[in-house]
């Protein structure tokens, strides 16, 4: 039934849309929507036109809840700030292997898809930020990462994975070249008072040797650097001192353009409880909430899955640890929770897979917070065979390209984009 304020209001105007495009019936907000367009084009008060347009979600499908213009409002204002040109924006995830491009390559996310559609949607955007190690996949399967001798991941949480370490007296250096044009760089390094320093040159420009070294306790501090000219750069690290240098991830953009800037941050193999850690400040649960993202979209379930199979997790206690990283990285941002995408059941249970896509949704009730069911999108807990049918699976676990593209183009969608 249409609200009878909305209703009224169309009917005094006339219907000034008469014989215009008419919305699919079955679709009450895209109705809703063209009554609010036609009450526009009357000469409706746009306050209290805005004001109902507000209170009506953007999609009437049950495999997104929670979803309006108020559950997204951080998401918003920082797409609007970066579009007016008022500040830069982040995007990152919180995921496993299927968010890090697993499947299709290191370059190829989803999420990196999604900041694609969003530029070409006319909003600036950057798709070059990273962090964390991957859970030790980057090494192999981002080829614009080169780890040189002397560098490594650790064992140590982070968002994304792992730290990433350098030691003096190695012969190589850690590389990074994004595919796009850029004139800074910036790297996410942590310190404490034995950190030790690091040569960064960016080309074969001058370098500059940074004391990573802090008083006061561990922490994490960003600290750019800048070529003069806009184009296909390359930056370097060589480890110069005989204390470790530690680093969580990098970025790069055009400084003169305030852009939305998309992390590729999803940890392969990576589970619930991985992102709980919160033993410092570059642990994946302090460090989520201090990265000044405005969008942060929390999926992860294959791995947990696989644990509830194995007897080494319940979904009560996933559906927990899922609130307990909600909760964090909604402190400054808007979250999205997003389910997996199905698993061969011969690797992944049915009955798991349902059981934390139910516990993601009890969470997304709990805290009000919105979610999109890709797995249900991509035919349910049992889907699997029939996205292999269609050619878009890469194996038992991850999608490939076009899986991803799918998966972007839904979560585009779902944001209110």
């Amino acid at each position: 039934m249409l609200p009878r304020d909305v209703y009224r209001a169309f009917n005094q105007a006339g219907n000034p849309l008469s014989g215009a495009y008419t919305p699919p019936k079955n679709d009450i907000i895209a109705l809703l929507e063209y009554i609010l367009d036609g009450l526009v084009a009357a000469g409706g008060d746009p306050g209290a036109i805005q004001s109902l347009r507000d209170q009506i979600s953007f999609r009437p499908n049950p495999s997104i809840i929670n979803l309006d213009r108020r559950t997204m409002f951080a998401a918003r204002v920082g797409r609007a700030a970066a579009a007016a040109g008022i500040r830069r924006s982040r995007w990152i995830v919180v995921d496993d292997s299927t968010s890090r491009g697993v499947g299709d390559s290191g370059i190829g996310p989803w999420i990196y898809y999604v900041g694609r559609m969003m530029g070409a949607a006319g909003y600036p955007v950057t798709c070059n930020g990273w962090l964390g190690n991957g859970g030790n996949v980057s090494a192999t399967f981002d080829p614009r990462i080169v780890f040189g001798n002397g560098w490594s991941g650790t064992n140590t949480p982070t968002v994304g994975g792992y730290l990433i370490v350098g030691f003096a007296g190695g012969t190589g250096a850690f590389t990074y070249t994004p595919l796009e044009r850029v004139n800074t760089f910036e790297i996410i390094f942590t310190a404490n008072a034995s950190t030790g320093s690091v040569l960064v040159q960016i080309d074969d420009e001058p370098p500059v040797t940074v004391n990573t070294a802090r008083s006061g306790g561990d922490q994490v501090f960003t600290q750019a650097f800048n070529t003069a000219t806009l184009g296909y750069h390359t930056i370097r690290l060589y480890g110069v001192s005989g204390s470790a240098v530690y680093f969580v991830g990098m970025n790069a953009y055009d400084r003169n353009v305030k852009a939305i800037d998309v992390f590729s941050s999803g940890s392969s193999g990576s589970k619930a409880s991985d992102w709980i850690v919160n033993q410092s400040p570059w642990s994946p649960l302090q460090l989520i909430s201090q990265l000044d993202a405005d969008q942060i979209i929390v999926g992860l379930g294959i791995n947990d899955a696989g644990a509830i199979d194995n007897g080494q997790l319940t979904a009560a206690t996933y559906q927990s640890q899922i609130t307990t990283i909600t909760q964090a990285a909604g402190a400054n941002a808007s979250v999205l929770l997003k389910t997996a995408i199905p698993s061969n059941p011969s690797a992944v249970s049915v009955q798991s897979m349902t059981a934390v896509a139910a516990a993601q949704y009890n969470v997304a009730k709990s805290l009000g917070v919105p979610l999109i069911d890709i797995q249900y999108m991509m035919g349910g807990p049992n889907g699997f065979g029939l996205n292999s049918q269609f050619g878009i699976m890469f194996d038992a676990l991850h999608g490939n390209g076009a899986c991803y593209w799918d998966v972007a183009r839904n979560v585009y969608a779902a944001v209110g984009l």
